[in-house]
């Protein structure tokens, strides 16, 4: 996934309903982003502020896909559909 990074996913999987099991799971190994990182990594003003910055990206990264909360993916190869139409977007 790469919902830490400012990028243009090409695949964009709607969480909205496991988005508050995702930002639990990040509590939970709080000592493993204690002093976060800066430069774009994620925010060096502690636990909340983290969360924060996740849930909003989550956010915009769904609302470009008309979601609540997206997980952003970037693809360099192919990828198989097995179901187009299960597929949405405006360029489809």
């Amino acid at each position: 996934a790469v919902s830490y990074l400012p990028v243009s996913p090409t695949i964009t999987v709607d969480i909205s309903d496991v988005i508050e099991t995702k930002l639990e799971a990040i509590r939970a190994h709080h000592s493993q982003v204690g002093g976060a990182f800066e430069g774009g990594d994620i925010l060096s003003n502690g636990m909340d502020d983290l969360i924060e910055q996740v849930r909003f990206r989550c956010r915009a990264y769904g609302s470009a896909v008309q979601v609540a909360s997206g997980e952003p993916f970037l693809s360099r190869e192919p990828l198989r559909i097995d179901d187009i139409t299960t597929i949405t977007g405006r360029s489809i």
